[in-house]
C-alpha cells in the first residue's frame, strides 16, 4: 500500500486556482510543490498546463511530455496533454494521444468529445461525427458533445439531422 501524498492539500488549492482561471497562482503553487519534491508528476503536469495557458507552450509542453513518464496510464492526464497540445497547434499529435487515452478508459465521454474537437480542427469531419456519436453514446445528456456533434453536422451540410 503506498502513502499518501503529501503535497496532495496544495495540489486541491492549485487545481482550484486553475479551475478559477487564476493561472499565477496555480503556477506559485506547482512550483513551490517542485522545489520540495522535484520529480512530482502532478505538479509537473498541471505547471505544464499553466505554462501553456499563459503564452508559454514550448516550455509548457516539455514540462507535459516530461509527466507523460510517470502519468501516460492515466486518461485524463492524457486528455489534458491533448487539450494542450490541439491549444499549441499540433492536433495531429493531440489525436493521438485522444486515441490512447480512449484505449485506456473507452468509456470516458470527454476524451471522446475532445476527439470529435481535435478530428474537426484537422477537416475530418465524418472522423469527428463518429467521435461525437460515441461521446454521445455514453453521456446522452451532455448539451457540449450534442451541440459539437450538431456544429459538426451542420459543417456536413446534414441540416435535418443537425436540428
Amino acid at each position: 500500500m503506498s502513502s499518501p501524498d503529501p503535497y496532495q492539500p496544495l495540489l486541491r488549492q492549485a487545481s482550484e486556482h486553475l479551475q478559477a482561471g487564476r493561472q499565477q497562482a496555480a503556477e506559485s503553487i506547482y512550483r513551490d510543490i517542485l522545489k520540495r519534491a522535484p520529480e512530482h508528476p502532478v505538479a509537473t503536469h498541471f505547471l505544464g498546463v499553466c505554462m501553456v495557458q499563459t503564452g508559454r507552450p514550448q516550455e509548457g509542453l516539455a514540462a507535459l511530455a516530461k509527466s507523460m513518464q510517470a502519468l501516460g496510464r492515466q486518461a485524463r492526464f492524457r486528455h489534458n496533454y491533448a487539450l494542450m497540445l490541439a491549444q499549441a497547434g499540433d492536433a495531429a499529435t493531440a489525436e493521438r494521444e485522444l486515441t490512447a487515452a480512449i484505449a485506456l478508459e473507452p468509456g470516458n465521454a470527454t476524451s471522446h468529445k475532445y476527439l470529435g474537437i481535435v478530428r474537426q480542427q484537422l477537416g475530418r469531419l465524418a472522423d469527428a461525427a463518429a467521435a461525437y456519436e460515441a461521446g454521445l453514446a455514453l453521456a446522452p445528456d451532455d448539451p457540449y458533445l450534442a451541440g459539437n456533434y450538431g456544429n459538426c453536422l451542420l459543417a456536413q451540410g446534414a441540416i435535418e439531422q443537425a436540428i
